[in-house]
């Protein structure tokens, strides 16, 4: 799978904070974010996210919810993985920190389930609203693990 991420110029602004798009790590074109971000747009101490994630991982799977950035083996590109981090952490922060997590989409809706905040409870249930807008527009469930799901 590829693992490769972009910092986009693109901001997103929510409770006042913005935070800058990052695209990839669970494939091409993936919208994703990293845990420091999540603690900066819900006001938690990155601490809380980090050990929100480790207190879940029966909820969060590697891999698909989840990337630890610091055990990702980036083959030929280490230094650009690094350099992409120090956009968002000192050196020192990352040479400390066991984990660097990053969320997918899904993930990020996941995390917000278990934030148990009034502004998590918002962007979970805009994040479900629109997945189910864009399965009616595709009119096609039949993709869904789960038939009836589509049916509730």
């Amino acid at each position: 799978m590829n693992r490769e991420l972009t910092l986009s110029d693109e901001v997103v602004t929510v409770n006042g904070h913005s935070v800058r798009k990052i695209y990839g790590g669970f494939g091409g074109g993936q919208p994703c974010i990293l845990a420091k971000q999540v603690a900066e747009l819900h006001e938690r101490e990155l601490m809380h996210i980090n050990e929100l994630i480790s207190n879940n991982s029966d909820w969060l799977e590697e891999g698909t919810d989840i990337l630890n950035l610091k055990s990702v083996v980036v083959r030929n590109d280490s230094e650009t993985l690094s350099d992409f981090l120090l956009n968002f952490y000192t050196r020192n922060a990352l040479n400390r920190s066991e984990c660097v997590w990053l969320l997918s989409r899904q993930g990020y809706a996941l995390l917000c389930k278990l934030l148990e905040s009034p502004l998590a409870r918002q962007i979970y249930k805009q994040m479900v609203r629109d997945y189910f807008r864009m399965e009616e527009k595709s009119g096609d469930d039949s993709r869904s693990p789960h038939p009836g799901l589509a049916e509730i």
